[in-house]
């Protein structure tokens, strides 16, 4: 059985500590030290729909896996766009924001990992590279991070559940 994840108070990225306020399991404020440096207006778990800091208020456009596709200012232009790989690295157009919601509605660290809760996620490595149950990261030797056993167990009954279907396959049996 793992343990519940519990909801993270702050973060440091270089000199900068930012501090976050929860109401249940979602982030609706960032601190600078004790002053606001953000006001979030969520819905369901991980759904932001605007967030409103020193340069605005903006509305979150996502995508069905919660992606954050563009913000938009109060008018409803667009501001910011993002486009994603297939594993989450993210590249952003358009002015600048300091909101770190994008891949898949979770928190970008600023360190090029995402923040789920209970583990860390790197695009670059396309995996998780903590352990749920620990949330220690894991490594090799070398200090490059791996995945854990768990990873390739989950994969690996995956594949064994999911037939293989040839790109002109139209039928939908063993679904």
């Amino acid at each position: 059985m793992s343990r519940p994840a519990s909801p993270r108070v702050s973060k440091t990225v270089g000199a900068t500590t930012t501090g976050y306020l929860y109401d249940g399991a979602n982030v609706v404020q960032e601190l600078s030290g004790a002053t606001p440096a953000a006001n979030l207006l969520s819905g369901r778990i991980d759904e932001i729909f605007l967030r409103t800091d020193g340069a605005g208020t903006r509305q979150f456009l996502t995508d069905a896996l919660g992606s954050t596709l563009a913000l938009t200012d109060g008018s409803a232009a667009i501001q910011t766009e993002y486009a994603y790989a297939p594993f989450g690295e993210t590249t952003a157009s358009g002015t600048s924001t300091t909101s770190s919601y994008p891949f898949t509605g979770r928190e970008n660290d600023g360190t090029g990992l995402y923040y789920y809760r209970a583990r860390y996620y790197s695009p670059e490595l396309q995996r998780f590279i903590s352990d749920v149950t620990s949330g220690k990261t894991t490594s090799s030797p070398n200090g490059t991070a791996e995945a854990t056993d768990r990873t390739f167990a989950l994969r690996r009954a995956f594949r064994e559940l999911m037939p293989s279907r040839s790109p002109n396959s139209t039928s939908d049996s063993g679904c």
